[in-house]
């Protein structure tokens, strides 16, 4: 590292090297200053950029135009090759260089394995359930996997959608392997709704089958419906938690409930103002009618010393719906009062200012609101205790492509007819229509995506129960569209693709499987879920932390490996000493939980063989500015 010339001499070696070789004026001009700080103020800007288009569009979009771009790899590149030269440039070195020396080669070795890491390492996912293993990684990256029928054989590429979208007027085409034939991708939604398509089917065991299609002029929206008679989950239709569709053999009678109405639920409560939550109830049946009181005032008294007939007492019924009615005690006591439902009626019978009991009667010990009560009796029609029922349209067979269909709102039958293949009939739901496209004797289900579209805002004068304002979106999965293009320009039928799934497309004789998706990352073992635990903070109900109880089943061990992923603390594997050095193992991190389900979690999954340059080369570039600061040359004298 040292050598016996003098600083002169020096460089008057590097002058003239510089002016005989043409290599090393090449390395002078790639080692120099202004071009480390174009390289350095440049990758600055563009971080910078990245950043902002991180926090305010989407990671993605950071990944796809900076940091993953090939212009950010050559540039970094470039920025290796100018500090080498740099370094170079000041051949033979001294003892004073030794610090700049070691900083530089630290910057290079740190910029190595961030480009080491980025071609052999990932970042992915894994949710786990408990009790099953599981040995594949979802990435974030989207793919195709193309299957021809000819041969049975997959290729997989990478296609990403999320920066630039294939759409009809910027449309993807593929060459598929092996044929003459192309992919078209053009459409893609963020949203995919799964419906079901009715095909005829060849077999005579096969159940009767109707294809329908909703449409709303308001919402602009047309929903196709496929329905069975069997199996039962393919023969009704959620319409989006607010209406029911069901496919039946023969229709019900719409007025079997109305043949033996329930008699009156009679209920009496002694309700205490100081104690709401300890109503005294007593009802006529075994179980109670789920109805609450509540004595409340508008002007609460400040001391029992205010008289009782100042104070504007409360009375507030609640439904076992959760509705609320209230009344001035005034206007109610020793009243029949009517409920909301129009059927159900309530009696405040007495009201005590200062309540107890004496010789099993209720009596007032005082005319002071020491202790506030009401005894209320309850006529409660039993159609009041049921919620209120969605909407049903319930389709039967009646013949060769005809159907009927019988409409139920609110619990009465407000439509009903028969129509065949063609025909149209309203619902009664805001301007919904249904229309039956096919009727089959024997059918069978194709299940189909398309994109989902929000529909506009319920209007107020809309029933309640209207779909009208609902999200017609089944799923948060994007979709793509493709279609089969010859060379000659004939185009297949289009499918669109939701992610997750596969779909044949077809051309003439030609039958090609596309699915499309996140990119699958397979374990070299398998990681099962043993148990999962969320503490609680005391006395709360905030998570205090998540953790995984982890087994790891790995051919190369003899017995499964056992690991534990907390907050702040992953899990590894294989969790030797030297892999994690070198960067070889697998850490799993906390993602998510489901609150709902916690025999669930979700695990972010590193792996990083870059680990040992990063680490490398930051401790080389501390190691070098503390030499180059901390310990001086002891043959040049000390500034002063």
């Amino acid at each position: 590292m040292t050598t016996p010339l003098t600083e002169a001499q020096r460089r008057q070696l590097i002058a003239d090297r510089q002016k005989a070789s043409a290599t090393w004026a090449i390395i002078h001009i790639l080692g120099s200053l202004k071009l480390a700080m174009f390289l350095l103020f440049t990758i600055a800007l563009a971080v910078a950029i990245a950043t902002f288009a991180e926090s305010h569009f989407d990671t993605a979009v950071a990944r796809h135009y900076f940091y993953r771009a090939p212009w950010f790899s050559a540039w970094l590149i470039v920025l290796c090759i100018n500090l080498a030269c740099a370094a170079l440039t000041r051949w033979p070195w001294q003892r004073k260089h030794l610090g700049f020396v070691i900083t530089h080669m630290g910057i290079i070795t740190l910029l190595i394995g961030a480009m080491v890491g980025r071609l052999n390492g990932f970042e992915a996912f894994v949710t786990l359930h408990k009790g099953t293993p599981v040995k594949r990684l979802i990435t974030q990256d989207t793919i195709l996997t193309v299957q021809s029928a000819r041969d049975g054989g997959l290729d997989r590429m990478l296609f990403p959608v999320e920066i630039h979208p294939p759409s009809e007027k910027s449309p993807r085409q593929i060459s598929l392997p092996d044929t003459a034939l192309q992919l078209k991708v053009d459409g893609y939604s963020t949203q995919m709704m799964e419906i079901k398509q009715i095909i005829p089917s060849p077999s005579p065991a096969s159940p009767a089958g109707v294809a329908l299609e909703f449409h709303s002029g308001m919402m602009g929206q047309s929903i196709p419906i496929g329905l069975l008679l069997q199996p039962e989950d393919a023969s009704t239709f959620d319409f989006f938690g607010l209406a029911k569709i069901q496919f039946l053999p023969k229709l019900p009678d719409a007025n079997a409930d109305k043949k033996k109405a329930p008699a009156t639920l009679v209920e009496t409560h002694v309700v205490l103002a100081a104690a709401p939550d300890q109503p005294i109830v007593h009802s006529a049946t075994n179980k109670p009618s789920g109805y609450r009181l509540f004595l409340g005032a508008e002007n609460p008294p400040t001391s029992a010393d205010v008289p009782v007939d100042q104070i504007k007492f409360i009375v507030v019924l609640r439904s076992p719906h959760g509705e609320d009615q209230s009344w001035p005690l005034s206007t109610v006591l020793n009243k029949t009062t009517t409920l909301p439902d129009g059927a159900s009626k309530m009696v405040v019978a007495g009201f005590w200012a200062d309540f107890a009991m004496r010789e099993g009667k209720p009596v007032s010990l005082t005319n002071q609101p020491l202790n506030p009560a009401i005894l209320v009796h309850l006529q409660i029609n039993p159609a009041a205790l049921t919620p209120p029922s969605r909407p049903t349209l319930t389709l039967a067979p009646v013949g060769k492509d005809q159907i009927a269909y019988q409409i139920v709102k609110q619990g009465k039958l407000t439509g009903q007819g028969t129509v065949k293949a063609g025909d149209s009939f309203p619902l009664g739901w805001a301007d919904w229509q249904a229309t039956v496209k096919t009727v089959e004797p024997q059918a069978e289900i194709r299940r189909d995506y398309t994109p989902a579209k929000s529909a506009p805002a319920a209007d107020n004068k809309d029933d309640a129960t209207s779909p009208q304002g609902m999200a017609l979106a089944s799923s948060n999965l994007p979709g793509i569209r493709a279609r089969l293009v010859a060379p000659d320009g004939r185009t297949g039928e289009p499918r669109w693709i939701a992610s997750g799934t596969s779909q044949v497309i077809t051309l003439g004789n030609e039958v090609i499987r596309v699915g499309f998706g996140l990119k699958p990352i397979a374990l070299p073992f398998s990681i099962t879920l043993e148990k999962f635990e969320v503490p609680r903070d005391e006395g709360t109900t905030t998570p205090a932390n998540f953790i995984s109880s982890l087994r790891f089943d790995d051919p190369t061990m003899s017995a499964p490996r056992y690991d534990t992923a907390m907050m702040n603390t992953p899990a590894m594997h294989p969790g030797d000493f030297w892999r994690s050095l070198l960067g070889w193992n697998y850490k799993f991190s906390q993602a998510q939980w489901n609150p709902d389900d916690l025999d669930e979690t979700t695990l972010q999954v590193l792996y990083d063989p870059g680990w040992p340059f990063k680490w490398t080369g930051s401790l080389m570039i501390c190691l070098g500015i503390a030499v180059m600061f901390y310990f001086k040359d002891p043959k040049r004298p000390s500034q002063t």
